[in-house]
């Protein structure tokens, strides 16, 4: 990882905000409304995909001819309702001290999801971040889904910065490999998903929360005395 970091970029659910876990309640209320047989195993086949790659999923765990498409919008209508009862997405912690560290640090900031754009823009404004990031990228803006490289490079690009100088900070394994692919040094935050083990050995830490990868890049940067 480069000591002259200039670009970070983050993941947004499960990362940013507890998402994935009310996008599996979601899930769980659709399947009991329409029937069917669900597990966590399958949201775990979820993260970090767009939406034609959670078409492709369902399909395979239900078949071709199963409604996922009538799914998936009735799971949408559902994360809505949660979002309401629950008035937050559910802020992860350490995730307000961490984006503070970066605006003082003169660091600029993405945010590089698999959710669509519109969701994405939807969410910072709702949960009042949206004015820390210097570019934001959905699923739909690429042609293909994490683990592709493409959503953590398009940000690089954008703002002129050199991959090797910038930091992915993920929760999900295919975000780890996209960060991989692009020569991007990411740091894990597991959520959902415990860490395999190449990403045990290959990441730049693995760390319980945003708390402790605020500490380490301090410590890093020698910011620390």
């Amino acid at each position: 990882m480069s000591r002259n970091i200039e670009l970070v970029i983050f993941d947004m659910d499960g990362l940013m905000f507890d998402t994935e876990r009310i996008g599996h309640l979601a899930w769980e209320r659709v399947a009991a409304k329409y029937q069917f047989s669900y597990s966590i195993d399958i949201t775990k086949r979820f993260i970090g995909r767009n939406y034609d790659a959670i078409m492709a999923v369902l399909k395979d765990a239900f078949g071709e001819n199963a409604p996922v498409e009538l799914w998936h919008s009735e799971s949408w209508k559902e994360r809505k309702n949660i979002f309401e009862e629950n008035g937050t997405l559910g802020l992860k912690p350490g995730l307000i001290e961490i984006l503070n560290f970066f605006k003082e640090m003169n660091i600029k900031m993405a945010v590089a999801s698999s959710s669509r754009h519109s969701d994405i823009v939807s969410h910072l404004q709702h949960e009042g971040v949206n004015e820390y990031f210097d570019f934001v990228i959905g699923g739909d803006e690429v042609k293909e889904s994490k683990p592709n490289p493409e959503i953590f490079l398009k940000p690089c690009e954008a703002l002129n910065i050199l991959p090797e100088n910038s930091l992915v900070i993920e929760d999900s394994y295919n975000g780890f490999l996209a960060a991989r692919a692009a020569g991007i040094p990411v740091m894990i935050v597991p959520d959902l998903v415990e860490p395999k083990e190449d990403v045990l050995k290959e990441a730049a830490g693995v760390f319980p929360s945003l708390h402790e990868v605020r500490s380490y890049i301090e410590e890093f940067l020698c910011l620390v005395k």
